[in-house]
């Protein structure tokens, strides 16, 4: 439940907040890298020379240039430019060009020591009367010649490994801050994901997270709201649900009652000297009470499946589909009505006994978890619905095999499938999208007034709560409709 009286916070307080966070480190991550270059800049020795190197050199060694008997390089700062004049202004020597000849002795004359573009001028006047003049620049280069021969410009480099600098720490930066709002986030969205997760699940019996942020908190309290409100419309649902099978149950016990007492009476009736026009009538309503009790019957199969759980038990497969052979052969005997094996021709059928059949169709190693007595039930269900609406020259046919159903790309699950095909008019198409409902009778083909249309739901109910599945549809092979059981192996995966 959400907290009372707990400080909450906006998201857009929570991104200004982060924001103004990241733009701080920005901030400061620029000057970092300000004065990291202007330490570069500045630095003496090591791999680079401060800017004003020239400069320095110059100063340390005007003595030696104003006195020496002739200016040789050695004297001169690498990447300074020179040149030698006479009194009148003739060069003499040095390594100036022609046009920086006469540049550098205007300037001499203006004494104007700022060159054009870039660079500055140095006078000396030696005592011999001649005059050296040097053109040096205010720039960071190399230590090491070769290297400013080489390399890009020292200055340049700089001024890449700054920017680099930069991005790589406000890069870092970001990162930093944007997992730390993530975990935050994620640390709130938790209760919230918690809760879908917990009410797509029907676990209605959890307390909502509270929330620091405004917006998940109203969330919270809105799917707080909507368990609450869920919770009653299941518990109502649930004991409506229950109040309506109790009544279904009760009205199916108060008629089996009086059901029994017309039955009783009947017989009676039978067993009497009666007209044939009477005896007709006594027949007809025991006929009719047999109808009426074979649906109750189904009612409580129905409620049954609904409200308890048999327990289930481990079988073979050749044992249980022996059995679904069995039984097969028994109801077709009782009903008179031919029950043929398996797909080969009609003479092979007659011959083949149970025990080839299973032989071929099921391995002695699969096993089944199930209820025996709702697998057979769901059996007998189909069974009864292919005797009801098949040829009775015709009878049914019976296939009882194992399956693989691919899980996937990987994998496949075993099944064992037990089908029944009869010799009768088919579903209709109303039928085979609706015919696996409960009390579903609006199939003029298959659905007549001994028909409850629960045989399909019960299957399909003892199937699914078995972990396998119903299928039902019209023959392929001709006339007819075919009905079979899908019964997992237990948990059997073949990769």
């Amino acid at each position: 439940m959400e907290v009372k009286n707990r400080k909450k916070t906006k998201l857009t307080g929570l991104f200004g907040k982060y924001i103004l966070g990241f733009t701080a480190v920005v901030i400061l991550i620029a000057f970092l890298c300000f004065f990291v270059m202007i330490g570069t800049v500045t630095m003496i020795g090591g791999l680079l020379l401060p800017a004003n190197h020239a400069e320095q050199v110059l100063a340390e060694n005007g003595d030696k240039i104003r006195n020496a008997n002739m200016v040789t390089e050695d004297l001169i700062p690498a990447g300074t430019f020179y040149g030698v004049f006479s009194a009148d202004g003739k060069f003499l020597y040095g390594n100036f060009d022609g046009k920086e000849e006469k540049t550098a002795w205007e300037k001499y004359r203006k004494d104007n020591k700022y060159a054009e573009g870039k660079g500055y001028y140095c006078f000396f006047r030696r005592k011999n009367g001649e005059v050296c003049i040097t053109k040096y620049f205010v720039e960071v280069r190399y230590a090491n010649e070769k290297w400013n021969q080489i390399l890009p410009p020292a200055e340049q480099l700089t001024t890449w490994f700054t920017i680099g600098l930069f991005v790589i720490l406000t890069a870092a930066s970001g990162f930093a801050l944007s997992r730390c709002f993530a975990r935050r986030m994620r640390r709130q969205l938790e209760g919230l994901c918690e809760a879908t997760e917990k009410i797509a699940a029907s676990d209605l019996e959890f307390e909502s997270r509270p929330s620091d942020i405004q917006e998940i908190g109203d969330v919270m309290m809105s799917l707080e709201k909507m368990k609450i409100a869920l919770k009653d419309s299941l518990q109502q649902q649930w004991e409506s649900e229950q109040q309506k099978n109790r009544q279904i149950s009760a009205l199916a016990h108060d008629i089996k009652t009086p059901l029994t007492v017309v039955r009783g009476n009947a017989e009676l009736l039978a067993e009497g000297e009666l007209k044939e026009e009477d005896q007709e009538c006594v027949l007809e309503i025991l006929k009719n009470v047999d109808y009426m009790e074979q649906y109750l019957d189904s009612m409580r199969q129905v409620l049954r499946g609904r409200e308890e759980e048999e327990p289930h038990k481990m079988v073979s497969a050749e044992k249980l589909a022996y059995k679904l052979l069995e039984e097969a052969e028994a109801i077709g005997t009782a009903e008179k009505i031919p029950v043929i094996m398996g797909r080969e021709n009609t003479d092979k059928r007659k011959d083949k006994d149970f025990s080839r059949l299973l032989e071929d169709e099921t391995e002695n190693t699969d096993e089944i978890l199930c209820c025996m007595d709702e697998v057979m039930r769901a059996w007998k269900n189909i069974l009864g619905n292919a005797l009801e609406h098949t040829d009775p020259v015709q009878g049914i046919q019976i296939e009882i095999g194992t399956e693989k159903v691919s899980d996937n790309l990987d994998s496949f699950r075993k099944y064992l499938v037990a089908s029944v095909r009869d010799y009768g008019s088919g579903f209709s198409d109303q039928a085979l999208i609706y015919g696996s409902e409960p009390f579903f009778s609006g199939d003029d083909s298959r659905h007549d007034r001994k028909h409850q249309g629960l045989g399909l739901s019960i299957a399909d109910t003892f199937m699914k709560k078995q972990g396998g599945f119903l299928k039902y549809g019209n023959s392929v092979e001709g006339d007819g409709a075919e009905v079979s059981l899908w019964i997992k192996i237990a948990d059997e995966k073949i990769d």
